[in-house]
This record gives structure tokens, sequence and C-alpha cells, in this order.
């Protein structure tokens, strides 16, 4: 396992040798936030709600499965989802309280999935269906 940093990001680089030619791959997601930034002030734009989003350095590194979490300057926070295929889900909370909430939930969410992870038992897989929405589009690498 090799390190590498991009600003103040480290990324985990994974080596090894494949029948004699080196191969490696990047452990997780390295996302470019400027291209999210505009993205998330464009809908507060839209919604007419005057406050800037930071994501965090130019260039963050997000785990597989793991949202990234903007803040808005009002106190709020906008939720990220990055698919494989480079399309981005995005919640809002623009209130502090609402966001303060929603951050939790996802703690929570992790915790009881990893903890879940760790129980011995049956490995049957339930298929979970609803109805919803969540705003989609494609963010060029």
């Amino acid at each position: 396992m090799c390190r590498a940093f991009v600003g103040d990001t480290m990324l985990s680089i994974a080596v090894k040798n494949e029948r004699g030619a080196w191969a490696w791959h990047v452990e997780g997601r390295v996302v470019q936030t400027a291209p999210i930034v505009t993205r998330i002030e464009g809908e507060l734009a839209d919604l007419r709600v005057a406050q800037t989003a930071d994501c965090g350095g130019a260039v963050v590194r997000v785990a597989d499965g793991e949202q990234l979490v903007c803040k808005l300057s009002g106190g709020g926070a906008a939720f990220v989802r990055i698919g494989n295929d480079g399309t981005v889900g995005l919640e809002l909370a623009i209130d502090p309280a609402a966001a303060a909430v929603r951050r939790e939930e996802a703690r929570d969410l992790t915790k009881t999935s990893r903890d879940l992870e760790r129980l011995p038992g049956d490995e049957e897989e339930e298929e979970v269906t609803g109805s919803g929405s969540a705003a989609h589009s494609t963010v060029a690498p």
C-alpha cells in the first residue's frame, strides 16, 4: 500500500504485480469538489437561498458507500451521493437543526450497518421497494 497526497487529502494506493506488470488503483473515490459546489450553489439559487457551500479541499476522498457532506454558510448541510457512473444525488438540509439531525441519522445508520455485518446468522437478502425521488445529474470528471 502506498500513500499520496493531493493538497491535504491523503490517497491510499494499492499496488500489486500482475504477471510481471505493475497494477495500481486508488482506494475509494477521489472527487473534485468545484463542480459539486457549483451544483449545490445553483440549487440554492433556484430556491432563492443566499448561501454558499464548502465541500472541503479542492479534491476529497469519499469511501465507497459513503456520502460527501458539504457545509452551507447558514449552518445547514448538503448531502451528496456519488454513483460509480458519476451521477450525483443531492439532498439539502438548509436549516441548521435539520442538518444536525440528518448528520446524526447518517452516523447511526453507518454504525448500525457495520454492527449488523458482524452478527452471525442468516445471510438472506431482503428486497426493499418503495417510491421516492432524488435529484440526479452527472458531473464531468
